[in-house]
């Protein structure tokens, strides 16, 4: 489906992708030509109504805009890469304003909680809306982080190079990844517990990641440091951690970069290598993968204007 754009804004197109059990994903992609269209587009506001109660994902990749929804939020929220937004609905009335100073993707999952009953029973579908905060139907929380180790997950489920019928089954197989490794991760109980010793060695390569300086060593060298195999090591660490020892070290460095680009002027060619990157494309995409913007223009939308 293409957005109606007046000529010469831009273009928009959405893609529903659904699974044979009633799951959706909704891809978003907006491209902007800034030099004719405002600085704010104010989308129709619209309603959907659903059979049952669904439990709902809005996810920010890149860009930002603001959501407004008449009954449970009528103040704007402006939604950017890094939080996810979940609710817990029936039915929703919703205004979308883009902001057009960078191009905007989105996603938005759609699983009828039914089927997530089936899928990972009652008891436990009832406390992950607890731990979200969306107990009570037609309830949201916009503004809940999620590691990109978990919610990317969704985006490697969609491959447009697939016949209508192995695209579906490929979205099936990414959510129910995501639905189980975001299961883990709100809830380590569902994890079989580990004895003291292997709770404290994660905790313990914790502390060496973070210390590193750029370095970045391979799993077999750190499982040789620890005294644990590679994979028990990466096992121990996803258990007390939520993500994988690289993805941990992967996040806790791009939010390091962050920051210096927030406070500091160093050449994002010497930050790049700083953080562990050899070269500053690879470091330029994967900060953009993870905060929506190159460096350079999250750099020059954080400094103070004069």
């Amino acid at each position: 489906m293409n957005f109606p754009y007046p000529e010469g804004w831009g273009e928009g197109l959405s893609s529903h992708t659904e699974t044979s059990d009633g799951m959706l994903l909704i891809s978003n992609s907006h491209r902007f030509n800034r030099a004719l269209c405002p600085s704010e587009i104010s989308v129709a506001r619209f309603s959907v109504g659903f059979d049952e109660p669904v439990f709902g994902l809005h996810r920010v990749l890149k860009g930002s805009l603001y959501l407004s929804e008449r009954r449970l939020a009528p103040e704007r929220i402006h939604k950017a890469a890094g939080l996810d937004m979940f609710g817990h609905l029936d039915s929703y009335e919703i205004e979308q304003t883009f902001d057009t100073s960078a191009d905007l993707e989105t996603r938005v999952l759609i699983i009828p909680i039914r089927q997530m009953n089936v899928l990972m029973g009652e008891d436990f579908v009832s406390h992950m809306l607890e731990i979200l905060g969306i107990t009570k139907l037609n309830s949201y929380n916009p503004f809940f982080e999620v590691p990109l180790s978990i919610s990317g997950i969704l985006d490697d489920s969609l491959d447009n190079r697939l016949t209508d019928r192995f695209k579906s089954l490929r979205l099936h197989a990414g959510i129910l990844d995501y639905l189980c490794t975001l299961g883990i991760y709100l809830d380590s109980n569902i994890v079989t517990r580990f004895n003291k010793r292997s709770r404290s060695r994660a905790r313990s390569v914790h502390d060496y990641l973070i210390s590193l300086e750029g370095k970045t060593p391979t799993l077999a060298e750190i499982g040789k440091q620890f005294d644990a195999t590679p994979n028990q090591l990466n096992k121990e660490f996803t258990a007390e951690y939520g993500e994988s020892i690289f993805s941990f070290l992967t996040n806790f460095r791009l939010d390091q970069a962050r920051y210096a680009l927030q406070i500091g002027n160093e050449p994002i060619k010497v930050l790049a290598h700083a953080i562990g990157y050899a070269h500053v494309n690879h470091f330029t995409a994967a900060f953009k993968r993870k905060f929506g913007q190159p460096p350079g223009v999250f750099r020059s939308l954080s400094s103070p204007q004069c």
